[in-house]
């Protein structure tokens, strides 16, 4: 089992979008929340964040594209390897 203090990793602090960034996604039908949430996630034009808000099965882009998915990959085959309990949650 893994201790918080083994794991603790420094935190990453994203800039806030700029005013004129809100208001192009406000204008596309993006909440500022959820524009800010997807620009973090490296889904960083409005067009893009449309178009993942509006994702077909066809159309969706790669996951492991979504920042530190390849981290949470190893980390849940490492928890299915050593039958550990697994609870996901996220914003």
């Amino acid at each position: 089992m893994e201790l918080a203090s083994q794991t603790a990793e420094a935190w990453e602090v994203y800039s806030i979008l700029s005013e004129s960034e809100f208001q192009q996604c406000t204008q596309a039908g993006i909440e500022p929340i959820l524009a800010q949430l997807l620009h973090n996630r490296t889904i960083t034009t409005p067009e893009e964040m449309r178009a993942f808000l509006d994702a077909r099965y066809d159309r969706t882009s790669d996951p492991l594209r979504l920042v530190d998915m390849g981290k949470a990959l190893a980390r849940i085959q490492r928890a299915i390897a050593h039958h550990e309990h697994i609870t996901v949650y996220g914003d």
